[in-house]
C-alpha cells in the first residue's frame, strides 16, 4: 500500500539497507490497526552457506499467536493527561 511514489513497499526493502553494525536495532510494526511489533537485532554477519535460508532467526521469545493481542489504552489516563494541561502557561 504506498501512499505517493516516493513510499516504498517493505518487500522491496533488503535488511542490510535498515539494519548494520553501527545501526544493528529495529523495531518493526507489521500492522499499524493490529500493532504486530517485532524488534529485530543483528548479531552477527558472517559468509553464505549454501542451502541455508537468510536471513536467519537466530533467537526468538514466546510463541506467536494466531490472532494479534488486544492493545488496552486506558481512557481515563488519557484524559487525565490533558487536564494536566490547563495550568500550562505555554498552552495555546
Amino acid at each position: 500500500m504506498n501512499f505517493d511514489n516516493s513510499t516504498k513497499s517493505m518487500d522491496s526493502i533488503n535488511l542490510s539497507s535498515l539494519i548494520n553494525h553501527d545501526n544493528p536495532k529495529l523495531l518493526y510494526v507489521y500492522d499499524f490497526m493490529k500493532m504486530w511489533t517485532f524488534f529485530v537485532e543483528l548479531i552477527d554477519e558472517g559468509e553464505l552457506i549454501n542451502k541455508l535460508k537468510y536471513p536467519r532467526i537466530i533467537f526468538s521469545n514466546g510463541m506467536m499467536p494466531n490472532v494479534a493481542p488486544k492493545k488496552i489504552f486506558d481512557k481515563k489516563d488519557f484524559e487525565n493527561e490533558i487536564d494536566d494541561d490547563d495550568d500550562d502557561d505555554f498552552l495555546i
